[in-house]
């Protein structure tokens, strides 16, 4: 039984990088013997064992033969006699297929991944890379961190990935979780023009890649602004930094065919209410009194803060104008709504409205 660190967090420790994780790949060895050792069996679909003090995972090497479509149509296969080389010859990209030996401190790099690092090179290790398509947006989010190019060969048998059109088979959730990690890097920028070089969006007949590749240089400003703010402001909230991050990606390339997707309803309705401000000419007190009654006259905090942080963002002097104007309007009815409440008298649907009306008369007559 020998034990190695395998796959990306020796590729970062090459580069001087903090990994996040650290993954084992345990060779000559056997499910039986692994629980006997007292490691702890979490895997489904193969033999990947929690470490009994550390918690950290090991696998044991295996390697895989496609069987079906899709990210489960694999068959695993890891009899004690599969070796290193034949496990790291399955991984995606050279820089992610070297091993580090415990005991001796030897790197093990059977396919060239040290030179591919040292050149600045993401090169699929074999034929196998066509076998997942996920690996076709976990390679451009890689290149994008790491600052590296795509090997033309890796390029060109991405591209026909996506003729073949397998990658339909993913996911939603998958191909998300994908564009959000991608979303949120520091070269933000990168990771757009790959997307559009690669006309993923454009072959799945989005036009999110219409919008990035129109305004690739508009939109890496505003994004390069909003991580700033939102770092700033939201770093220890996961879940809010989440949302607004797909509320962005949904304002700059609004489309209403997102709303078939499984983005978060929030930012989806966020951005839905954000295009109609930002499209909307208010210019009479029917069009402030749509636009308010989708608001809901402010009731719910979150949608209106968050529209608040957007409006203060990325729109022009006028627009912000109007918004404060909308801001004093539900006020005003959230006010006069109160005192007429605290004299005993309840608002029905005719009365309010006609106390919307007057909010907004109030502002811009």
């Amino acid at each position: 039984m020998k034990v190695y660190l395998v796959g990306g967090p020796v590729r970062d420790e090459l580069l001087g990088r903090q990994p996040n994780d650290l993954d084992y790949v345990v060779v000559g060895s056997s499910p039986e013997e692994m629980l006997q050792k007292g490691y702890v069996s979490v895997g489904k679909s193969f033999p990947v064992f929690l470490h009994p003090e550390t918690h950290h995972e090991y696998a044991l090497a295996r390697i895989e033969k496609k069987v079906a479509k899709g990210h489960q149509g694999f068959e695993f296969i890891f009899p004690p006699h599969i070796t290193l080389e034949e496990d790291l010859w399955r991984r995606d990209f050279t820089v992610n297929a070297m091993a580090k030996d415990l005991e001796s401190g030897e790197i093990i790099d059977p396919y060239g991944g040290r030179e591919d690092l040292e050149n600045k090179i993401l090169r699929h290790v074999s034929q196998h890379f066509v076998e997942d398509p996920l690996r076709i947006f976990r390679g451009i989010r890689l290149a994008a961190d790491l600052g590296f190019s795509i090997h033309p060969s890796t390029l060109k048998l991405m591209q026909s990935m996506l003729k073949d059109k397998e990658w339909y088979d993913l996911s939603w959730e998958r191909i998300l979780n994908e564009l959000y990690r991608g979303l949120c890097l520091k070269n933000f920028l990168d990771y757009f023009k790959l997307n559009v070089s690669l006309k993923i969006w454009e072959v799945r007949s989005f036009k999110w890649h219409q919008l990035m590749k129109k305004e690739i240089s508009l939109i890496g400003e505003r994004w390069k602004k909003f991580l700033k703010t939102v770092e700033k402001r939201f770093k220890d909230d996961t879940h809010l930094k989440r949302n607004l991050t797909w509320s962005f990606f949904l304002i700059l390339t609004y489309d209403k065919e997102n709303s078939r997707l499984p983005f978060p309803r929030f930012s989806l309705e966020l951005s839905d209410r954000f295009h109609q401000f930002n499209t909307q000419t208010f210019n009479t007190q029917k069009k402030y009194l749509d636009f308010l009654n989708r608001l809901r006259w402010g009731q719910r905090e979150e949608l209106l803060a968050d529209m608040n942080f957007f409006i203060k963002l990325i729109s022009g002097t006028k627009k912000i104008e109007v918004w404060k104007k909308s801001l004093k309007m539900m006020k005003f009815y959230k006010k006069k709504s109160l005192e007429l409440k605290k004299k005993g008298t309840f608002l029905n649907e005719e009365s309010s409205n006609k106390l919307k009306v007057e909010s907004i008369g109030f502002f811009i007559s």
